[in-house]
């Protein structure tokens, strides 16, 4: 607004020095009059620009009225001015009529200037047909790069959230496949030796308290960072993403399921970006889950992790 001002300033002093030229005895309110209306209405387009483009209508109507009035280029260049703000930040409808109106301010002006024989009238009509043209089309313009970047930013958004709930649905999906297949497996066998042998039962019946728990912290976790979007909420501990370090668990858990794991691994071990650490754990366990629900008790695997010297190793 600061810097609208200054060509409100120059518009103002040009329409008050045009208003007081010539020999026009009690003009000089008027003068002022028009003046302040060009300085106000450039002044503060960005606040009313609707307003304002109708002020500057309602001035150029009166000089185009009245055969007393000078007909000064600059309140029609101000209205082009105000015309491409009101483009810009209102409906496509109110551009429309806008540009309806400033074409009509010219129309009334030009048969002003026939009706009365102004002197050199016809470089303003000209200059305000072209300005009123320039700024409706640049205005109309503008407004729809920022329709098309602000329709780009919904589309990466919304694409972002989709991305998000397919990776809380993956993360879902392994947490509860892998812990619900072992909680099965010992509720099955403690179910089966519950008579027989009852400490294999409480064993049986160990594991899945220990599985459990660590699904149920694990799911924690990620409704947790859910969670922290709403200032509402108390904030959920969280924890960071399991990853190969947690192979020792994982397969201890498996192992509590009746199935036989070895851990192998070679190479130098090293840090790995956390997107990769994730993604390996995950891998591994749904391996391990596959093993739990399609071969059941007493099968073996295997689980090699092998450590490159570079990522393209």
């Amino acid at each position: 607004m600061v810097l609208d001002f200054l060509p409100a300033v120059i518009m103002g002093l040009s329409s008050l020095t045009a208003g007081l030229h010539g020999d026009r005895s009690g003009m000089l309110p008027v003068a002022v009059v028009f003046a302040l209306v060009v300085f106000l209405s450039v002044g503060l387009r960005r606040l009313r620009p609707v307003p304002a483009f109708g002020a500057l209508a309602v001035l150029n109507g009166l000089g185009a009225a009245s055969p007393h009035i000078a007909i000064d280029v600059t309140a029609l260049l101000a209205m082009a001015y105000v015309l491409f703000t009101v483009t810009v930040a209102s409906s496509r409808r109110a551009s429309v009529i806008a540009l309806a109106v400033g074409l009509a301010e010219i129309i009334a002006v030009t048969v002003a200037v026939h009706e009365h024989r102004l002197p050199s009238a016809s470089a303003p009509v000209f200059l305000g047909t072209l300005a009123m043209v320039i700024a409706w089309l640049t205005g109309y313009s503008v407004r729809q790069r920022r329709a098309y970047a602000e329709m780009l930013q919904v589309q990466a958004a919304s694409s972002a959230v989709t991305q998000e709930r397919l990776r809380i649905a993956r993360e879902l999906h392994d947490v509860v496949a892998h812990s619900m297949s072992v909680v099965a497996v010992q509720a099955g066998f403690g179910q089966y030796v519950i008579d027989e042998s009852p400490a294999d039962a409480r064993e049986a019946l160990g594991a899945i308290q220990a599985t459990s728990r660590d699904a149920l912290a694990e799911l924690r976790r990620m409704l947790g960072v859910l969670r922290q979007q709403d200032p509402g909420d108390a904030a959920a501990p969280l924890a960071p993403e399991p990853g190969l370090v947690e192979l020792p668990r994982l397969i201890q858990r498996t192992r509590g399921a009746g199935i036989e794991v070895s851990l192998t691994q070679w190479g130098t071990a090293r840090e790995v970006p956390a997107g990769i650490d994730v993604s390996a754990f995950r891998i591994i366990q749904e391996a391990l889950t596959n093993v739990v629900r399609h071969a059941g008790s007493g099968a073996r695997a295997d689980v090699v992790v092998g450590h490159g010297a570079s990522p393209a190793a």
